[in-house]
């Protein structure tokens, strides 16, 4: 169970790590954003469908221990994206 729980946090970082770096891209790139996009997202999709499906044929147990690792991975993220996003707004009201 907590190596499957492992495996969701590991399989959360690499879709939400690769999603960061996408958006964190994207400003730089003039053109082929939309082919950044997808592409992105295709190989963060198909990574992250692959390792719930290797988990899911061991069994469904460890599947929901690999689910809420990514749950909380996402949970992380959002967590550190919103105080980001809070302390940025406070810096500009100061200025």
């Amino acid at each position: 169970m907590i190596t499957a729980l492992l495996f969701g946090i590991c399989l959360g970082a690499v879709y939400f790590g690769g999603l960061w770096m996408t958006v964190k891209l994207l400003p730089a790139v003039q053109r082929l954003t939309l082919v950044i996009i997808v592409v992105s997202y295709l190989i963060r999709i198909t990574l992250t469908m692959a390792g719930f499906y290797y988990i899911l044929v061991i069994d469904w147990k460890q599947f929901v221990s690999c689910a809420i690792g990514f749950i909380l991975v996402r949970q992380l993220i959002m967590r550190r994206v919103r105080s980001g996003g809070d302390a940025e707004k406070n810096d500009d009201d100061n200025a």
